[in-house]
């Protein structure tokens, strides 16, 4: 989502990109080429209606979190006492965070992760980032890629932190998943996705990989329509029918 192209330089045969997200990162594991079409070549896919109802429900999770919404929306119910507990909090909503390439903070960076909703406590002399994360649909594996993700990016923006804990709030299924990060842990992981966000932005070829998985909700296959009305790109999805 926060991915810009370069400018092409002379004698390159392919625009490269300089600003990754967990988003961008997931969507080239799913597949290379949906992640060229989106991320390198900008192109917008139609909404679905998933997506559409996940940015309305994320909209009633922040809104009542700040006081804005007095009563508990219905999608949010399943959740009530840890959201409630969560809101008693005073959670900051809704915040980009960035890191540059050697894990520094900067607003937009080489890295940046958008949090639903974070606090900084203390437990025992020890400051505890907590990072909350609102989920609507399915549970799946590589949520824990995103948590560790976002651990590593919030020691990066609050490097005086003893402890990061990231919980997943499964609102469609009143479940949360939680997870515990210590330095040493964070340390790991800051040098893995280091190395994980260099190899993907020196990619420069983008070959597609059809799975049900990757193609199920694709906006740009040629049985959909983009953005602006343009037909889809990609016909590798009949592959997997």
């Amino acid at each position: 989502m926060f991915t810009r192209t370069l400018k092409k330089t002379a004698g390159a045969d392919k625009p490269l990109t300089h600003h990754w997200s967990y988003s961008a990162y997931s969507t080239f594991k799913r597949c290379p080429k949906c992640y060229e079409y989106g991320y390198v070549k900008k192109l917008k896919a139609a909404p679905v209606y998933v997506m559409e109802r996940g940015t309305t429900i994320h909209a009633l999770a922040e809104n009542y979190l700040n006081g804005k919404i007095t009563g508990l929306p219905k999608p949010l119910a399943k959740l009530r006492r840890e959201l409630a507990g969560l809101k008693a909090a005073k959670p900051t909503c809704e915040k980009y965070w960035g890191v540059t390439p050697k894990w520094k903070k900067i607003k937009y960076g080489w890295l940046t992760a958008k949090t639903d909703a974070f606090v900084l406590v203390k437990r025992k002399g020890k400051l505890i980032l907590v990072i909350v994360d609102h989920k609507t649909g399915g549970i799946y594996d590589d949520h824990d890629d995103q948590a560790s993700l976002y651990a590593a990016v919030g020691y990066g923006v609050f490097p005086n932190v003893g402890k990061v804990e990231v919980e997943f709030f499964y609102l469609d299924h009143g479940v949360v998943h939680a997870y515990e990060y210590s330095l040493a842990k964070l340390r790991r992981l800051v040098r893995y996705w280091k190395a994980e966000g260099r190899r993907l932005m020196s990619q420069t070829k983008f070959l597609p990989t059809p799975s049900k998985k990757a193609c199920g909700f694709c906006g740009f296959r040629t049985d959909k329509k983009l953005a602006d009305g343009s037909p889809g790109l990609c016909d590798k999805w009949r592959l997997t029918t």
